[in-house]
């Protein structure tokens, strides 16, 4: 059964930081051109704030600012505290790159998740192949400081933090109204946002529960 409160679309993600904000709405609205200069993104910030979840999202959000159309095609997604060594990741992301796109874009999108559990060496392999043509990458980590810093400078750095209350209820009542529910109480609702530590992978499960969905 589908996740009603997953967030689903751009329009979904409420982000702490105004700078994250201004940056994504930026490549959003062709205000600025992505990629171009800066060859990737990284979410950055505290653990369950939604930076996984996000990255397809973003991802799809690029491929409407290129090509005015959604994604065609999933991103590839790497988790690189897998098993796999570097190179077989980076040979199989290369024969993908050179299969004509199905994206309207022709763009190419990768995710590498927990992109800070690569080697030091892992990390410069990926910096190159991530200059290619009509390759995005979108990279998560909990842990900027163990990123390279050639890697970093190629990068739109985004921060990915905990909710503000406010910014918590405001999400947790859009998403309420999007499905057309009845709006919790007040108490109820301040029971939700104040065990959710400004996460909303937390809040999504009591949601859930309250709603019976």
């Amino acid at each position: 059964m589908q996740n009603i409160f997953e967030p689903q679309r751009f329009g979904d993600l409420v982000f702490a930081s105004a700078d994250t904000k201004s940056v994504l709405n930026d490549i959003r609205t062709g205000a600025l051109p992505f990629p171009s200069g800066k060859h990737g993104i990284i979410l950055y910030g505290s653990f369950g704030t939604g930076k996984t979840a996000s990255a397809p999202i973003i991802c799809d959000m690029i491929e409407q600012a290129n090509s005015g159309s959604a994604l065609a095609i999933e991103p590839y997604v790497i988790d690189c505290e897998g098993s796999e060594r570097i190179d077989q990741i980076l040979n199989t992301a290369e024969d993908r790159r050179q299969i004509l796109s199905a994206n309207l874009s022709n763009l190419h999108y990768f995710i590498f998740d927990e992109v800070d559990s690569l080697t030091d060496p892992a990390q410069r392999k990926l910096r190159m192949f991530m200059q290619r043509t009509h390759v995005v990458t979108v990279m998560t980590t909990n842990y900027i400081d163990k990123l390279d810093g050639g890697l970093k400078d190629r990068c739109y750095q985004l921060e990915i933090n905990p909710l503000t209350n406010a910014q918590m209820r405001q999400s947790v009542l859009q998403r309420v109204k999007d499905n057309n529910l009845t709006p919790p109480t007040e108490e109820q609702l301040e029971q939700l946002i104040a065990s959710s530590n400004g996460s909303w992978r937390q809040v999504m499960p009591k949601l859930r529960k309250f709603y019976g969905v």
